[in-house]
């Protein structure tokens, strides 16, 4: 609850700037529509269809109803349309610098006044075609050309292609004001979409190096690409910033398949993939390949395109495949939440901003109808990458502080201990006497624990009508550090475990006994958790009851049900399942890595275990085992390893359990002859019935 609290504080910092910012940014829009007088086009257009500019001259002019759809007067909806424009001069605007401030034309322009060109945006064919619908123009009057005493002609030449048109905010006036008006639009449509693609681009960079270093965080490489592709869908916004329209070698229409349509869909897959991994969430294979299948069928139905006016019929159908996407991460998140899962509260949190950009759109441009207001969810990813670049930071300050704080407190507890460990070297030649009845006392308590450890682990493997069992449990001396144990119901066995415990000595062997009655609890307390959550409530419980003891444990624990086997590993070596069938043996591995999760009942480190399920034929059989078996050596110094011991176990045979238990025990003798072992040796074979 607290940790929502402070997110939610965050937040509102997050909205009062963006309203801090929207304010000034009204004021800037209103401040620039009280310069000077101005003539406006609206009104007062008129229209040809003529193609050929020879005759354009001469042929009839009609009134224009509906300046935004100029596609629509032409037949194929392609082709040149144009748009004049005729106006006097008014006293108040006589013998000053004049300027036309034609906004955001659609597609390409070349404007005349008076017969003589004044401006050009974009590229008509035959050379090529390339739209410059988001290149604000202004284009100087020279006053030469005006005719101040009777009618001016402002005549534009139209490209149009599925989409045309003249903007409502189209004026003549003083050459200052449609300046003005013009940066700013061209800040707000095409310079801010630039700057926000350049930082997407820079916190692409560097999220990919963070997963360079820490490839366990896979949501740090979704964020970059999102942050790569999102800068690469916003160039249709800031291309005419970056080249100059006419030197541009490929198509328009090429341009508009890649960046407008196709990256559109790479945004909504990438999302879904940071989303999964940001709160570590395993996705279904079946569910990956449909997401791709609705990524793969808009995709080819844009790219055999032949014509920009076919690309944009399709737009629309293609869009529908984005649907299912969409509500699947809402679907996620709200899962997540459910499930408690981390981070899942801070995604709901990182949406907010592209959330209230929609809204305002919808205020602004359906109810105020501010024409020239810049619209707000352009820029909303950006918002959103913002959140989630903070909640990211924030997860990554809070695993450096919690280190901090986990070194901070055994600096303290090795610093108490050395500073103990020198009194008592002072008192050592005055305690001689007390010590060696302390020792006495100690060999009559290590026999009594010995005893109690030994009647406290099971005496022989469980008859169970679904597994066959055989294990070996040879401490090195006195109380072992190794911990096993079954969990039967009835004649059928519901789970095993192995743990080993650091250290040797009573306190291991204690801690042994503490553990066991732990795993027995949470084991039966958790059948319906999964195998994952068991074992990090055995973790934390383990870690707050022992207290102060700095003994930990590795270790894994299985629960079984017919063919179903779950397992999770807590820095122990790895399960080893051997078919027996073909007799192959490997090792269990989860997300590619021997142990999924970290050391077990440390009292400071929050748990966190992955754990995986398989399914097993009858004739398989899985080996348990503690480090004693990789870690001894020949007489040669040679490590057995960890491939060792699987070829160990490759070489059983299909007999019982107890016969492969033999084997591999006959294997480990001759190779470790003449070598003692340093360490307690444990190690369980189960054969599925």
């Amino acid at each position: 609850m607290l940790k929502l609290k402070n997110m939610i504080n965050s937040f509102k910092k997050l909205a009062l700037s963006a309203f801090l910012l929207l304010s000034f940014l009204l004021f800037l829009l209103g401040c620039s529509n009280v310069r000077g007088e101005r003539i406006y086009l609206k009104g007062s257009l008129q229209y040809s269809t003529e193609q050929d500019p020879s005759k354009v001259a001469s042929s009839k002019f009609s009134f224009l109803d509906k300046p935004s759809e100029l596609y629509q007067l032409l037949e194929e909806k392609s082709g040149i349309v144009w748009v004049k424009f005729v106006f006097e001069i008014p006293e108040s605007l006589k013998g000053k610098d004049l300027a036309f401030f034609g906004g955001r034309i659609n597609m390409a322009d070349v404007t005349t006044l008076n017969g003589v060109e004044i401006g050009r945006a974009g590229v008509m064919p035959p050379d090529n075609e390339f739209s410059a619908w988001n290149e604000t123009r202004y284009y100087h009057i020279p006053v030469t050309l005006l005719n101040e005493d009777g009618e001016n002609v402002l005549l534009m030449k139209i490209w149009t292609h599925g989409e045309g048109s003249v903007p409502p905010t189209a004026f003549i006036g003083l050459s200052s004001d449609a300046k003005n008006i013009a940066n700013t639009e061209k800040f707000f449509n095409s310079t801010l979409n630039l700057m926000c693609a350049l930082c997407m681009i820079v916190i692409g960079f560097y999220e990919l190096i963070l997963f360079c270093f820490r490839r366990k965080d896979k949501e740090n490489l979704f964020f970059a690409i999102l942050n790569i592709a999102a800068a690469l869908y916003l160039s249709v916004w800031y291309i005419q910033d970056l080249f100059v329209l006419e030197s541009i070698s490929f198509k328009f229409l090429t341009f508009q398949k890649i960046m407008s349509d196709f990256m559109m869909f790479v945004l909504v897959s990438v999302l879904v993939e940071f989303v999964n991994a940001y709160v570590h969430r395993k996705e279904k294979w079946f569910v990956m390949l449909i997401r791709y299948i609705l990524v793969v069928i808009p995709s080819v139905l844009i790219f055999i395109q032949k014509d920009y006016n076919s690309l944009r019929a399709v737009r629309d159908i293609c869009h529908y495949f984005m649907i299912p996407q969409v509500i699947y991460i809402i679907y996620i998140i709200v899962r997540s939440v459910i499930k408690k899962r981390e981070g899942a509260i801070s995604l709901i949190v990182g949406f907010i901003p592209f959330v209230m950009s929609v809204l305002f759109d919808l205020v602004f441009r359906r109810f105020i109808t501010i024409d020239n207001f810049p619209f707000l969810s352009t820029y909303s990813w950006m918002l959103v990458i913002m959140s989630f670049l903070l909640i990211l930071a924030r997860r990554f300050a809070k695993s450096r502080n919690d280190v901090e704080d986990l070194n901070k407190n055994l600096e303290k507890k090795v610093s108490d201990r050395t500073r103990e460990l020198s009194e008592s070297n002072k008192n050592l030649e005055e305690a001689n006497e007390q010590l060696a009845a302390i020792n006495r006392r100690a060999e009559r308590d290590m026999a009594l624990a010995v005893n109690v450890q030994r009647n406290f682990y099971p005496k022989a493997a469980p008859k169970v009508k679904d597994w066959d069992i055989a294990y070996v449990f040879k401490p090195m001396s006195g109380v072992s550090g190794d911990l096993y144990d079954f969990f039967c119901e009835g004649d059928s066995l519901k789970g095993c475990c192995l743990f080993d415990v650091s250290g040797h000595g009573i306190a291991s062997g204690l801690v042994t006994m503490l553990s066991k009655t732990i795993i027995n609890r949470e084991f039966e307390n958790g059948r319906d958790c999964r195998i994952a959550k068991i074992m990090a409530n055995i973790s934390q419980s383990i870690g707050n009851d022992k207290g102060e003891i700095e003994n930990y444990l590795t270790g894994v624990l299985l629960r079984f049900d017919g063919n179903y086997v779950e397992y999770v590993n807590g820095g122990h070596p790895a399960l080893l399942c051997r078919s027996g069938a073909s007799g192959r043996v490997s090792p269990a591995l989860i997300n590619g890595e021997a142990s999924g999760g970290g050391l077990v009942g440390i009292q400071y480190l929050p748990p966190d275990f992955t754990g995986i399920n398989f399914n097993v034929k009858p004739g398989d059989s899985l080996m348990l085992y503690t480090d004693c078996l990789y870690e001894s050596r020949n007489s040669d110094g040679q490590e057995l390893g960890a491939e060792g011991v699987q070829k160990l176990f490759a070489n059983v045979g299909n007999g019982s359990a107890k016969q492969q238990l033999d084997k591999v025990l006959e294997q480990f003798n001759e190779f470790t002859k003449g070598v003692a072992l340093n360490d307690d040796l444990t190690m369980i074979i189960l054969k599925k019935l």
